[in-house]
């Protein structure tokens, strides 16, 4: 019935319906079993978004855009017809927005989309003469010439300050470091622990991490193990030695600058630094030490490790 009112045939009812059902079976088509289904879940039920500000949920300091385009929706559907699958579809990337900032991207790009026919509706039927008058300066000659030039002159700004960038960010990727372990390293015998942000370059020249920024896949929910390995990379000053020992990590591969990491490391007499340059250090670990401290707070947590 309230599809009906709204405008909406039996038939086109039907068709929707149908839509919506072969959608959900096309995430059968996965050599991920049931992750389509489960992804989001699983991610609202990790840990991840204590650390990675995409993944929170969105508030009104955040982003007051995505609560004003579902306002102006609602707005506008009451008061005039839309289209369902651009209600839907609004209405749906607004609700994924608000579980998680990361959805904000989808809304932006295809929301908005949907958005302007809702709102071309809304100007067809309440202001049609005040839309005649926009559709008319917009083609206008003048108008689409200056269009125009100002687009090629965005590109053109874009395109020179992209060209003079480097493709890979020395500071940001240890690009010089993976250089020295594929030559001087056995990666099959490596075990390697690396910061979080360059874990993808890594993984890009075939060397396994301990973990990359696809965060959430690092946690409980994902890995089906009795440990978070999330959590662990982000407590990793405090009990450094202990988690090396549980990981069996071999290698460090760490920023230089402010990171407690590299300072820890460079005074461990059981770590050997084996390349280092302005932005990134590789340790090498030579021994397990007898004793493995462990720190929580203002106390120190002896733990005897048995060789």
């Amino acid at each position: 019935g309230i599809l009906r009112s709204m405008g909406v045939s039996k038939t086109n009812i039907k068709y929707l319906f149908i839509t919506m059902l072969l959608s959900l079976l096309t995430g059968l088509i996965t050599p991920i079993g049931n992750t389509p289904y489960t992804y989001f879940i699983k991610t609202a039920m990790g840990n991840s978004q204590k650390y990675i500000q995409e993944h929170q949920m969105l508030s009104w300091r955040d982003s007051p855009f995505t609560i004003i385009i579902a306002a102006e929706t609602i707005f506008f559907v009451i008061f005039n017809r839309s289209k369902l699958r651009d209600i839907f579809m609004v209405f749906g990337l607004v609700f994924m927005s608000i579980m998680s900032i990361r959805h904000m991207a989808l809304l932006a790009l295809i929301g908005t989309i949907c958005f302007s026919r809702i709102f071309a509706f809304f100007m067809n039927d309440f202001l049609p003469k005040a839309d005649e008058k926009i559709l008319s300066f917009f083609n206008k000659k003048i108008v689409v010439i200056s269009s125009f030039c100002l687009v090629i002159l965005f590109m053109g700004i874009m395109l020179n300050y992209n060209f003079k960038k480097e493709y890979i960010d020395h500071h940001a990727y240890p690009v010089q470091a993976v250089k020295y372990i594929k030559k001087n390293i056995d990666i099959s015998k490596m075990r390697l622990y690396n910061e979080y942000n360059f874990g993808s370059y890594l993984i890009l020249n075939d060397i396994p991490v301990f973990i990359d920024s696809r965060a959430d896949l690092y946690t409980k929910q994902f890995s089906n193990l009795d440990y978070d390995i999330l959590d662990d990379s982000q407590f990793i000053s405090t009990n450094y030695q202990d988690k090396f020992e549980f990981y069996k990590i071999t290698h460090a591969l760490v920023y230089k600058k402010e990171d407690i990491v590299y300072r820890i490391l460079a005074g461990d007499s059981n770590y050997k630094l084996l390349y280092e340059d302005d932005d990134f250090a590789l340790f090498e670990k030579l021994a397990t030490p007898d004793v493995i401290v462990s720190y929580s707070g203002n106390q120190n947590i002896i733990l005897q490790y048995e060789n």
